[in-house]
């Protein structure tokens, strides 16, 4: 029997298994598992965390696109920029798939939902996979237009519900999710009533959320290597390849 260990260390409960085993201090039972700082997610090593490509994912679909919101509103959007919609778009809905399989059902959520709303909008406002551009005022009446965005908003600020009572959440997800939320809004407004200041909002939000994504990716990516960046509250903590690598060490030492 492996002996119970504080919180977010790590010991190999088998030799012949290349797992890590942690012993959550709270509950005192084994996870074959790494928990994150970003997301509440639980994953395997041998899985790898699908939290990296959704973050990836969504601030390569919203920073250049909130970028052209804020300092060209007026400029209809060029197909690269549209193509930044479906790559990021597309990212996400991997990520979101992979977390669904992993039990990781708030990222599943939010990673697929924004992972179809990017790459949605790509295909309809631009030529992608040999469709004909097509303008969303010209296509769509805005009101229904805008009651679309107004659902898309509700949904995200459900998110941030959801992830502010998460006990193993944190804030950093919620600041990010507020940003989008609040880009939202203004381009729901937008699409009712068209106004340049509106959708200038809207992208400095963008700008604003999709940063923080690309800072929650480097909290993700570098805390499996033993370094932590400011998130918030942490939940159960995180096990770093260094933590596991250290007590392979200190038990050879031991033995």
């Amino acid at each position: 029997m492996s002996e119970h260990i504080p919180l977010g260390d790590a010991v190999p409960q088998n030799e012949s298994q290349p797992m890590v085993s942690l012993f959550l201090a709270d509950e005192g039972r084994p996870i074959d598992t790494s928990h994150q700082p970003m997301f509440p997610s639980i994953y395997a090593y041998r899985e790898g965390n699908a939290g990296l490509l959704g973050l990836l994912g969504f601030f390569i679909a919203v920073f250049p696109n909130s970028l052209l919101e804020l300092f060209l509103p007026t400029t209809h959007q060029q197909p690269i920029f549209l193509y930044f919609l479906a790559f990021g778009g597309l990212l996400q809905i991997f990520a979101g798939i992979k977390d669904l399989h992993h039990g990781n059902s708030l990222a599943a959520c939010i990673f697929m939902v924004f992972g179809f709303h990017w790459t949605a909008k790509s295909l309809v406002e631009g030529d992608i996979a040999l469709l004909q551009p097509v303008k969303p005022h010209e296509s769509l009446d805005p009101s229904i237009f805008g009651i679309y965005m107004l659902t898309l908003t509700i949904v995200n600020f459900s998110f941030a519900a959801v992830a502010w009572a998460n006990p193993h959440g944190s804030l950093l997800l919620v600041v990010t999710l507020l940003s989008v939320g609040i880009k939202l809004i203004f381009a729901t407004i937008h699409a009712w009533v068209p106004s340049t200041p509106f959708i200038q909002v809207a992208g400095f939000f963008g700008v604003l959320g999709s940063s923080l994504a690309l800072y929650a990716y480097l909290a993700e990516a570098l805390a499996e290597e033993g370094i932590v960046f400011p998130t918030g509250k942490f939940g159960q903590g995180v096990v770093s390849r260094k933590t596991v690598k250290h007590h392979h060490e200190h038990k050879q030492k031991t033995q």
